[in-house]
């Protein structure tokens, strides 16, 4: 495991902690702005899964999350729901769809037999990145693009 890595995986664990402190000290705190908190912190540990090399645990915590669609089925539900995503939510997407996609196309890589559902969250990602109406950033685009052409699916 790379320092960068772990330096980062030592932060994210102290960025979780200090948010879990806070939500337990605070009583007025807006449901909201909770919801949004947690779901971030969510975020969090699905990316430490994917930095990880966890996939079967990403796509488990993705499904619960439903912010990023498992299967091209679900890909018109998930982009209908995209409104009652909170905007700071809604920032972290394009680098969430990076963190799975890369997540989904390594265990492609190393199995000798992909498992299906690798294979359809990558086709899902990258359909939902191109419908969903939010602008991604062009490079994560292009990487979602490259990616998925390395496993041709």
């Amino acid at each position: 495991m790379s320092v960068d890595f772990r330096v980062n995986r030592t932060r994210m664990s102290e960025l979780r902690q200090l948010a879990e402190d806070f939500v337990s000290v605070q009583t007025e705190l807006r449901a909201s702005v909770l919801s949004t908190l947690c779901i971030l912190l969510d975020v969090g540990t699905l990316i430490d899964l994917c930095e990880a090399g966890q996939p079967d645990k990403a796509l488990s915590v993705s499904q619960q999350l439903r912010l990023i669609p498992l299967d091209l089925d679900q890909v018109p539900v998930i982009v209908g729901e995209f409104h009652l995503v909170p905007q700071k939510v809604r920032e972290v997407i394009p680098d969430l769809c990076l963190h799975l996609m890369r997540c989904m196309v390594d265990a492609i890589r190393s199995a000798t037999n992909p498992t299906a559902s690798y294979v359809k969250q990558v086709k899902a990602i990258v359909v939902y990145a191109a419908t969903v109406n939010y602008k991604f950033p062009q490079h994560i685009t292009s990487k979602l693009l490259q990616l998925q052409a390395t496993v041709a699916v």
